[in-house]
């Protein structure tokens, strides 16, 4: 029972940890493409460690009410793993998506919404500006493009392997679904 607890906190830890890490490095990447001048400035290395401190402090308080007791971590016998028991109160699955992990989702991809529009619009102005002289701007453009795309499908790739998890596990509340269904999006979201 004690494994159990500490696998399924284990899990909850990682989730969060995971969509707060991807939202921060679509914000690190924003301010760095779209805000150039304020990067250098806001993201110094003591300022990266408060944020990454800030990151795990908030990741651990979201992650913990079930161990406090808002939600029990058991066995869950649909999806053959220990984790959250979302049948007996909703009320922490209902938080937990709606209030920190969507709004982080959202931010996460507003951002690259951002990173996209600038790039293009940077990408045009390199265009018509084009010379021998300034290929190593091309370059540059490039290579934050490459890394912004790559981050982007980080980011989709997770919300598409835990979303379908997510929504199933409301929607098993209102009827009793098929343990398969559940099974399947479970180690959709664990491969990621």
């Amino acid at each position: 029972y004690a494994m159990c607890q500490v696998f399924a906190t284990g899990v909850i830890v990682g989730v969060v940890a995971s969509v707060y890490s991807l939202t921060a490095i679509s914000v690190i990447r924003m301010v760095h493409i779209c805000y150039t001048h304020l990067y250098t400035r806001h993201f110094t290395q003591k300022h990266c460690i408060l944020y990454c401190c800030i990151l795990w402090i908030v990741t651990f308080l979201l992650s913990t009410p079930p161990v406090m007791g808002w939600g029990k971590l058991d066995y869950l016998p649909k999806a053959v793993h220990c984790g959250l028991e979302y049948k007996d109160d909703l009320g922490y699955i209902l938080f937990l998506y709606i209030l920190a992990e969507g709004p982080a989702l959202v931010l996460t991809f507003t951002c690259y919404a951002k990173i996209y529009m600038k790039i293009k619009a940077s990408s045009k102005l390199v265009a018509q500006h084009a010379t021998s002289q300034n290929t190593d701007q091309q370059k540059r453009s490039k290579a934050r493009q490459r890394q912004a795309f790559c981050s982007f499908v980080i980011s989709a790739l997770f919300t598409l392997l835990w979303g379908p998890f997510c929504i199933l596990t409301v929607l098993d509340n209102l009827g009793d679904l098929d343990p398969t269904l559940i099974k399947i999006t479970t180690w959709m979201g664990f491969s990621n």
